[in-house]
């Protein structure tokens, strides 16, 4: 990613916040920007309050203009999340 990205990914958070629910939250911009497809995952010792929620999980999506399987990779990850095994 360049410089911008992280200023895109703040613009973002401002419209709508991107934790689901209590434990995790996928952190991306509003537009395809980065220069290659790549997923930053932080799992943290103690939670931080994301829009009130306790989130000890972060993946943050920075992806290319050529990834075209947005829904799926929103479908994988949340189906893990959401199996209580």
């Amino acid at each position: 990613v360049d410089a911008a990205f992280k200023k895109h990914i703040y613009e973002r958070e401002a419209i709508a916040p991107t934790c689901f629910g209590a434990r995790y939250a996928i952190p991306h911009t509003t537009k395809k920007i980065a220069k290659k497809n790549g997923i930053a995952v932080a799992l943290l010792k103690e939670p931080i309050i994301w829009d009130g929620f306790e989130v000890d999980v972060v993946l943050m999506f920075a992806l290319h203009k050529s990834f075209d399987q947005v829904p799926k990779l929103y479908d994988l990850i949340l189906s893990v999340f959401d199996d209580e095994a």
